[in-house]
């Protein structure tokens, strides 16, 4: 027997909110067991922004592309490039051709990517190209007026931002007793 709340679900109309008609074996409560698989075999190098001052990195290489380059090159060292609009700044030793690293470098609305590749003599071999991302921001953008669409009336309203109604209160404030909430977020 389902869960009742998902057979009610099955009852509703046909609106994208809802959940929409399942398979009888969903219906049975029928869930197949997926298990993750350990590693991917493929040469895969991918970086994520976290903040303005931390990129995520984490790379794959198929077991074929390991035993050539330790074949072709022996004792050698992994290393990760960081570039910035094409520019190397930072490089760091990692352990293997496969693995995860954070990157700490402060770079705000900068175009970055990463290299993978190997050290041997003291040259660098690029193995893995990551992907390019735009760093987040670092300040906090404040609109003037924030407008809301009313889906019913199908009318905006435009209302004042938060940063008026904390000004208004810090007036209040600080007449009463000399304090203010300078820098704090206020919700009406």
């Amino acid at each position: 027997m389902a869960n009742p709340i998902v057979e009610m679900s099955f009852l509703e109309d046909d609106l994208s909110s809802h959940i929409n008609k399942a398979p009888e074996e969903l219906k049975m409560g029928f869930l197949r067991e997926f298990s993750i698989p350990e590693r991917y075999d493929v040469d895969r190098f991918t970086i994520l922004p976290v903040n303005p001052h931390l990129i995520y990195s984490y790379w794959f290489t198929k077991d074929s592309l390991k035993e050539d380059i330790k074949s072709r090159f022996g004792d050698f060292s992994v290393c990760l490039r960081l570039l910035i609009n094409n520019e190397i700044i930072k490089e760091v030793e990692v352990k293997s051709l496969e693995g995860e690293y954070y990157l700490h470098y402060h770079a705000p609305f900068q175009k970055v990517k990463a290299v993978l590749g190997i050290v041997k003599n003291g040259e660098f071999i690029p193995i893995l190209y990551s992907n390019e991302v735009v760093m987040p921001s670092d300040t906090i953008f404040i609109e003037e007026d924030q407008h809301w669409y009313d889906r019913k009336s199908g009318l905006v309203r435009v209302m004042k931002s938060d940063t008026e109604y904390i000004d208004e209160f810090n007036k209040i404030l600080k007449e009463n007793s000399g304090v203010s909430l300078k820098g704090y977020h206020w919700r009406r």
